[in-house]
């Protein structure tokens, strides 16, 4: 069973979770979604770096585009530039 996306970011980024829980408590416990991407989640994190800034970063990225076709490599490429998207459909 694949391990969620509120869950991997509460065991590996607390701070940015508790900050933001309220915010983003709707989109994190989109099951369905979490179980879908936690696994490019995790792969992304591991291909620029585990820094609190840029995990940050990317999670809020997957939650901001979910609904939209994104490329795992136009995700790292922004995740990397600090450049996020608007959160607009």
């Amino acid at each position: 069973m694949p391990i969620s996306l509120a869950y991997y970011i509460q065991q590996n980024n607390k701070v940015a979770w508790e900050r933001h829980h309220q915010k983003s408590t709707r989109l994190m416990h989109d099951s369905v979604l979490c179980d879908q991407i936690s696994g490019k989640v995790k792969w992304i994190l591991h291909q620029v770096g585990r820094t609190r800034k840029k995990t940050h970063k990317i999670i809020f990225e997957f939650t901001l585009m979910r609904g939209r076709a994104c490329s795992l490599q136009d995700l790292k490429k922004k995740s990397s530039e600090g450049s996020l998207p608007d959160g607009k459909a």
